[in-house]
């Protein structure tokens, strides 16, 4: 995954905290992940229109919230 604006190390980290739960069987991926990657994909597909060959392009904010939340360490803004 390649933030639009540099959020690259904070992505790495939330995603290697995820995986290390995964792999410690203290969290699990939801049942529905592949639908989830699907909606994903949709979504990504409308905010970026103008890069559609690059694949790999996510809003950062969006993304990063939607990990802390599997993980359990997501802050409200408020």
């Amino acid at each position: 995954v390649r933030p639009t604006s540099g959020a690259i190390p904070a992505s790495s980290e939330l995603v290697a905290r995820l995986f290390a739960q995964v792999l410690a069987g203290k969290s699990k991926l939801p049942a529905d992940i592949e639908k989830q990657a699907i909606a994903d994909k949709e979504a990504e597909d409308r905010m970026f229109y103008n890069s559609l060959s690059v694949r790999t392009v996510v809003n950062p904010t969006d993304y990063m919230d939607k990990v802390a939340r599997l993980i359990g360490c997501y802050v409200h803004p408020s």
